[in-house]
């Protein structure tokens, strides 16, 4: 399989990066004209080392002039490997400390040491040079990498230094082209009859002509046109190259150096990122807390402020600081994403770090926050994801994937294995905290509300879910009233060993009721009547018209008349005895001892029951009454 590299060339400014660059490449990467006029690169320059069967390798000149190490930054962002330039009469110059300190900060680890001029001095210095560019390079990631002496313009060493180059690059890892396809923007430009261009290394999966991507943070919908990889147009890029894709719906003024291009529309840009930082060795001045400084992540440059938790200031620290970076500007981040920050005067770099959450909060200070964010830095997936899921509660598999940064398999098998994720009804995942938590709150709010109304069926479940609604989220709710400890009956929620009953202190006085209309037969009194002398108070009436109806002790004939459920049962098997097909009004009377005013409610009643049905002044009966 092909593997895709990025190479950068990084120095002080007139050390002869670009010339070296040329004479690996053959390609003057000096394009603009104010570049040419001063002999010096002012933006990133790219060209193609090799392109091969095996490899397609890239190489980027980024500018060495402390002005602009803001595109250096920009330059080097999702480089694989380092080639840094110190020219043999000058030996370690200022920005070549300070690049340094920026490879360093953003995770390069392998490099060549090119000592380039080397024509310029005689054979004896070139040697103490040698060892001087060495020691000076002693205690940094480039201790130990090869060094190879060059001169790009009679091109010696030049073939060693190819050598060398091939033989850093066999050792890398495989980039994957894996996961949701990134390329963070570090050049916009157009051509005529084609439209908007953008440039850059992709970061993470691949691309292809035709398909839809979203230019981020702004959420612009465009299209790939067309794929171009050093010129030469393709039909996808992937993970390692640098690639120019021709965007369709978007203009060149909507985009800029920073933006990130993804297919994701769903992912998320933010102003607060939880970090660790390391300081340079030598600050000039402290930092402070709530300091202005330019936050470089990516090919993006923003301002913020810096936040501590545990000081109040930092003028030397050799350990990591856990803290946080507030942006004035929203930008396009992922967990583990390396960035630098520089004070904005007197600008210089001062620290730079990997990001710890992408999504981060306002936190209180102390070291309660400091352990949290420890955790976010060391812990597990399964701890990492615990601890987010205690602030949401619950989230979807892409959710949680995408603010932790991690792999939405990876996330999946992580619930399966470990017994404090649970799955909701609408497949979220959740903890079993909050599953136990919402049992508990269900059991205290049933019992509350059978002691409460032990006549009641149980509590509506509009009204319960309200109640639990104020504390966990509807699926977590929804997932909980599941459990067998309760049972929905009708619209009402109940426990499910429940049995509504009639307290102690009213059972007499419903005896007494019930009595008295078992007596009376079907020429009963009115309801209120009954109630009334039996001694039971008019808010109580209701529920207990409602628990014996239940219970199937009486029937409402309409709202002021009820006989027992018996006397109802004896009067239809009484009707339709004495007339099996159909009857009328006048059949009834004959066999039913009432009037009118209790024979017209006892006929509708039979037809809102379903033993009947009426046809004209007759009644059929139902075959399944």
């Amino acid at each position: 399989m092909k593997r895709y590299y990025t190479i950068g060339m990084a120095g002080h400014i007139d050390h002869g990066k670009t010339a070296l660059t040329k004479a690996l490449t053959n390609v003057e990467t000096d394009r603009l004209k104010e570049e040419k006029e001063r002999k010096i690169s002012i933006e990133p320059g790219f060209a193609s080392f090799v392109d091969d069967d095996d490899f397609q390798i890239s190489i980027v000149d980024v500018p060495g002039h402390e002005r602009f190490i803001r595109q250096m930054i920009a330059g080097v962002a999702g480089i694989d490997l380092v080639i840094l330039v110190v020219a043999a009469d000058e030996g370690v110059m200022p920005q070549t400390v300070e690049h340094l300190d920026i490879l360093s900060f953003l995770g390069i680890r392998r490099g060549i040491i090119a000592i380039t001029k080397a024509d310029k001095v005689e054979p004896s210095f070139l040697e103490i040079a040698k060892e001087e560019i060495v020691n000076k390079l002693r205690d940094t990631p480039f201790e130990n990498t090869p060094c190879v002496c060059v001169d790009s313009l009679s091109y010696n060493g030049i073939e060693a230094l190819k050598t060398t180059i091939l033989d850093e690059i066999a050792n890398l890892e495989t980039k994957s082209n894996q996961g949701n396809f990134r390329l963070p923007v570090d050049q916009v430009f157009t051509i005529k009859g084609q439209g908007t261009v953008v440039r850059g290394t992709i970061f993470n999966g691949e691309i292809k002509v035709g398909q839809d991507i979203w230019v981020l943070p702004q959420k612009l919908k465009g299209l790939v046109r067309s794929i171009q990889v050093h010129h030469q147009t393709v039909e996808k890029a992937e993970a390692g190259q640098r690639a120019a894709l021709n965007l369709s719906g978007i203009s060149r003024d909507e985009i800029k150096r920073g933006n990130v291009i993804v297919q994701d529309g769903s992912i998320a840009s933010t102003k607060t990122i939880d970090v660790s930082l390391r300081f340079v060795a030598n600050l000039k001045y402290p930092v402070k807390q709530r300091m202005l400084v330019n936050c470089h992540a990516g090919t993006s440059e923003v301002m913020g402020t810096i936040v501590f938790f545990d000081r109040n200031e930092v003028l030397q620290e050799a350990e990591g600081v856990l803290c946080q970076i507030r942006l004035q500007e929203p930008i396009v981040v992922k967990r583990g994403d390396p960035f630098i920050l520089r004070r904005p005067t007197p600008v210089e770099t001062i620290a730079g770090g990997w990001i710890l959450d992408p999504f981060g909060k306002k936190y209180k200070w102390g070291q309660e926050t400091i352990s949290a964010l420890a955790l976010k830095k060391e812990g597990t997936v399964a701890e990492r994801m615990k601890a987010v899921l205690l602030d949401y509660q619950s989230l979807t598999p892409l959710e949680l994937a995408n603010l932790l940064q991690l792999d939405i398999g990876n996330v999946k098998q992580t619930v399966d294995e470990s017994p404090i994720f649970h799955w909701t009804q609408s497949n979220a995942i959740t903890l079993d905290v909050f599953l136990e938590k919402g049992i508990n709150r269900i059991v205290n709010l049933l019992q509350k509300f059978h002691s409460e109304y032990p006549l009641r069926l149980g509590i509506d479940k509009a009204q319960l879910m309200q109640e639990l609604e104020s504390e966990f989220k509807k699926d977590i709710v929804e997932t909980v009233l599941q459990n067998s400890m309760w049972t929905r009956v009708n619209h009402f929620i109940k426990l499910t060993n429940f049995k509504p009953y009639i307290p102690r202190e009213w059972e007499n006085h419903v005896r007494q009721l019930l009595h008295a209309l078992e007596r009376d037969r079907y020429q009963v009194k009115t309801i209120s009547e009954y109630f009334d002398e039996a001694g039971i108070p008019s808010t109580f009436w209701n529920e207990l018209l409602n628990f014996l109806d239940r219970d199937q002790q009486i029937i409402r004939l309409n709202e002021n008349l009820m006989w027992t459920r018996a006397h109802f049962k004896k009067a239809v098997q009484a009707c339709r005895k004495a007339n099996p097909e159909e009857f009328t009004i006048a059949d009834v009377k004959k066999i039913l001892p009432v009037t009118r005013k209790y024979l017209i409610p006892f006929l509708v009643l039979l037809d809102q029951q379903g033993y009947t049905k009426r046809q004209e002044n007759k009644r059929m009966w139902l075959t399944n009454s």
